[in-house]
């Protein structure tokens, strides 16, 4: 009896699980006991819940009969330019070099792309394993607001304000209180102010 009909599927963040292999790809935990299948396969990690069944069929409409293993991915909101190290000198230099003719205008930067393992497309005969080379992997852009993650408690609480009261709000984590955090009582005032002189 399989998890999931497919033999492959998600694992929630705190969840054990009970697949004969487990995989980790960007930071996610995936389980799985059919690395390969006769048929195309598309696998929504649960930690995703603005991605809905009409994207999965989106995406399996569109990549059928291509051979390809796709994920899910969105614009990067940090540009690597913009990212910095140590150098051997000690003082901060860029990452990657910016090239001369571009320097200065950062609307000119090429697009930068990130994987985001929230909806993976899997072609039929292809096998699990090879997600582990991310060379092999194409990208399905999608919105960053379709790929926020309810294991991030900033994301959460967005997901939370966009899904309202939706059917599919059951599926947002709750939040939880911060750890060692106390309660506030609300403030109430005991006694009107008055001004001074006034009796």
């Amino acid at each position: 009896m399989h998890e999931h009909p497919d033999g492959f599927w998600g694992v929630a963040p705190g969840a054990q699980p009970v697949g004969a292999h487990r995989l980790e790809l960007f930071g996610k935990k995936f389980a799985f006991d059919i690395p390969t299948s006769h048929k195309d396969r598309v696998i929504k990690h649960p930690s995703y819940p603005m991605l809905r069944g009409d994207h999965a069929v989106a995406l399996a409409t569109e990549y059928a009969g291509s051979g390809k293993i796709v994920m899910s991915g969105c614009v990067s909101r940090l540009h690597p330019y913009r990212l910095l190290r140590v150098g051997e000198s000690g003082r901060l230099e860029h990452l990657l070099e910016i090239p001369q003719e571009i320097r200065g205008y950062r609307q000119q930067y090429p697009r930068a792309l990130r994987f985001v393992p929230a909806m993976i497309f899997l072609a039929r005969d292809r096998s699990v394993w090879e997600l582990l080379d991310d060379t092999s992997l194409a990208l399905h852009e999608y919105p960053h607001d379709l790929l926020l993650d309810q294991s991030h408690p900033l994301e959460r609480l967005l997901i939370h304000a966009r899904l309202g009261d939706g059917p599919e709000r059951r599926h947002a984590k709750p939040l939880a209180p911060v750890p060692g955090s106390k309660r506030r009582r609300p403030f109430r005032p005991t006694a009107r102010l008055r001004p001074r002189g006034v009796s």
